[in-house]
């Protein structure tokens, strides 16, 4: 009971602290477009608005926690093409992955598939930060799309040694009695987003070395 009253409260707090944040990230946004922004004020723009976006997508990511918890989450879909996907999520996390150790193979040639574009970007953005965590440079994180039988396949493919049963429990959402860190929460809603989508996700060491993500997601554009 006691738990569930927690979770009620975090709820509502996350509410609360998207409110003040929305104005914040439209302010931000349009300071780092003014044309008359001095050149010299432009990098702490931006980096306020960087910080001011990452914070949103906390938030976003607490209340996705809660919704999935009471089984209140929705999706909200569109036809989107996977690859304008993987581009955007590389884009949330440059600031945190160098660009020289992530690469994509893009080989996919049906891959419009009916998808939340926001929920599908930030948990792409979270599994290649994850992969960037758990791989020691010089290793490189190399994202590829194929056609699959069922669809499309995304594969991420990182140089950690990574137990594949441990990898598969972080990617769950389980309702923990201790208290986890918040910035793991994104993580831990991939298996939920994946299966909200109908598609599937695997986890398994690579023989010649490294962790494989597979992330497989059903074609199709949205019914009427």
């Amino acid at each position: 009971m006691a738990m569930a009253e927690d979770w009620s409260l975090i709820d509502g707090l996350a509410h609360d602290l998207r409110t003040p944040l929305t104005p914040m990230m439209l302010l931000t946004h349009m300071l780092e477009e003014h044309p008359r922004l001095p050149t010299e004020l432009l990098p702490i723009v931006r980096m306020l608005r960087e910080n001011v976006d990452a914070e949103s997508r906390l938030l976003d990511a607490i209340l996705d926690w809660c919704r999935a918890r009471d089984s209140r989450l929705e999706l909200s879909l569109t036809a989107i093409d996977l690859h304008e996907v993987v581009q955007e999520a590389l884009d949330q996390v440059r600031s945190i992955v160098e660009h020289p150790r992530v690469t994509t193979e893009l080989g996919a040639q049906r891959r419009v598939v009916a998808a939340d574009r926001t929920r599908l970007v930030r948990t792409l953005a979270a599994l290649v930060v994850d992969a960037h965590a758990r791989s020691a440079a010089p290793g490189v994180i190399v994202l590829s799309t194929r056609d699959d039988p069922t669809g499309v396949r995304l594969r991420i493919h990182d140089a950690s040694r990574t137990d594949p049963n441990l990898l598969t429990q972080a990617l769950q959402a389980t309702w923990p009695d201790d208290a986890r860190r918040a910035l793991d929460i994104g993580l831990r809603l991939t298996r939920v987003i994946v299966e909200l989508h109908r598609g599937t996700l695997i986890v398994t060491a690579d023989p010649s070395g490294g962790t494989l993500i597979d992330l497989t997601l059903p074609l199709g554009g949205v019914s009427p």
